[in-house]
């Protein structure tokens, strides 16, 4: 099981992306409640958003959806968020860009090691919008 965290809304509400752009992104966590929070923020944002709840469902939503963006935590159970950049990478064409995201120790080194984006949990919405607007 994952551990609990919160995604903080604080001054972000109303910060949208570009009205244009409507990136479609995936959400994979396993802690279904923050998944659903997120997506939910997103969506508000002008995202268009699916969420999976582990690396391979997330997977089988790769391939049906073809995300912009995939936002996932690092450790879950099944296929954890590593094994699903690396297999998305292998497999996606496009590749989406990837984030990664977590609260434990380690994740700067994976997302190094990964050649990724990451946020550390909890984080704020506007510092994820922040990033989204970046270029990859």
């Amino acid at each position: 099981m994952s551990e609990k965290v919160t995604v903080r809304p604080s001054s972000a509400a109303g910060i949208a992306l570009d009205s244009d752009v409507h990136l479609r992104i995936l959400v994979v966590d396993d802690d279904v409640d923050l998944c659903d929070t997120l997506a939910d923020l997103l969506v508000v944002a002008g995202c268009v958003v699916t969420t999976a709840h582990d690396g391979l469902q997330a997977l089988r939503a790769i391939a049906c959806s073809s995300p912009d963006v995939v936002l996932s935590d690092l450790e879950m159970p099944v296929c954890n968020g590593e094994e699903l950049l690396r297999r998305a990478r292998a497999h996606a064409s496009p590749v989406p860009r990837l984030i990664l995201m977590s609260g434990t120790a380690g994740l700067a080194e994976s997302a190094q090691r990964l050649d990724v984006d990451y946020l550390r949990k909890p984080f704020d919405l506007s510092t994820l919008l922040d990033m989204l607007r970046r270029p990859p």
